[in-house]
């Protein structure tokens, strides 16, 4: 099942971390850090639920720290479900004796 909503209604769940769409509320549960910090062209991933099933979308914006950030709205968000995992990374290293 997918969710449509706006990248305009995606900057609003982030900007308030909840939103109501067609009845539902979505809650931000996790975010990233701003992709490309200090260019002009920058992305931030959120990640949000409907309270069963979690969700992310990208937000992108230019500009910068000296001037205001434009929010890119162009349309129709690009939503995939996505669920969490776990991942175990094992480093094999020479340690001296």
């Amino acid at each position: 099942m997918g969710v449509k909503i706006s990248n305009k209604q995606l900057i609003a769940l982030w900007r308030e971390e909840e939103l109501e769409v067609n009845g539902v509320t979505y809650t931000v549960t996790e975010e990233g850090g701003w992709d490309g910090a200090g260019e002009k062209y920058q992305s931030l991933d959120v990640v949000f639920t409907d309270g069963e099933r979690h969700y992310r979308g990208y937000i992108t914006r230019s500009g910068s720290y000296f001037s205001d950030w434009n929010y890119d709205d162009y349309g129709d968000a690009d939503i995939d479900e996505v669920v969490k995992i776990t991942r175990t990374i094992t480093v094999e290293e020479w340690e001296a004796v």
